[in-house]
């Protein structure tokens, strides 16, 4: 069901993975440099500093892809999400997360040995809470969009017959109407005329109605 946006959701999630890299790298190295400046190269600051780093890159790495798909989906169906497509982002996300989870630990693993026990729970915890956050976007979404459904708007009538109604009814109105008294006080003082006049106001009548109509469905806007 989601097998035609894999390729786009690849390539945009790609440019994602190398933005995000680029920026953290940027800010990691700065943060490092300045904390061995201070002296602090081997300090628990410099491993806080590392998780955060790691952290926050896997999230935004995590959420970029939720977005990714989220937009895609909304495209194909018109701003509308199902459960489906729910569960089914979930699923990405949550495989997302895991991975980074890991890859975090190996992140932080030195030479001397693996990262501090509290570290990987730290980062393990804040990842969760990436995952139960999108989850939880998702959900209000979609009870939001249950809870106010989209109107179905019906399409107007553009057929030949729906023009010769509305087209009719405005003819007969407009013959019927103030428009025929100037010309049956023109038929009375002119009676040798009237069927001109009345021909003249029949044309005149239709000519009107055409145009009432097409304004009409002109003015109605665009769904």
């Amino acid at each position: 069901m989601y097998e035609d946006l894999e390729p786009i959701v690849n390539l945009k999630f790609g440019e994602v993975v190398e933005r995000v890299a680029r920026e953290n790298g940027a800010k990691l190295s700065a943060a490092i440099a300045d904390l061995g400046r201070r002296g602090l190269s081997e300090s628990g600051i410099m491993i806080s500093t590392r998780v955060n780093s790691a952290v926050e890159h896997s999230e935004r790495v995590c959420r970029g892809l939720y977005e990714i798909w989220l937009e895609l989906i909304l495209q194909r169906n018109q701003g509308r999400i199902s459960r489906e497509d729910v569960d089914f982002i979930m699923e990405r996300v949550n495989a997302c997360t895991q991975a980074r989870t890991g890859n975090i630990a190996q992140v932080l693993a030195t030479p001397q040995g693996q990262a501090p026990g509290w570290s990987l729970q730290q980062a393990q915890t804040k990842m969760q809470s990436v995952a139960s956050g999108i989850n939880r976007e998702l959900e209000i979404r979609l009870r939001e969009q249950e809870a106010f459904p989209k109107q179905v708007v019906s399409s107007p009538d553009l057929g030949f017959i729906a023009f010769l109604r509305a087209f009719g009814q405005s003819w007969l109105t407009l013959m019927s109407g103030p428009l025929t008294v100037p010309f049956a006080i023109a038929a009375l003082v002119l009676p040798g005329f009237y069927k001109l006049l009345f021909g003249v106001l029949a044309v005149l009548c239709g000519v009107f109605s055409s145009y009432r109509v097409w304004r009409t469905a002109s003015a109605k806007p665009n769904r």
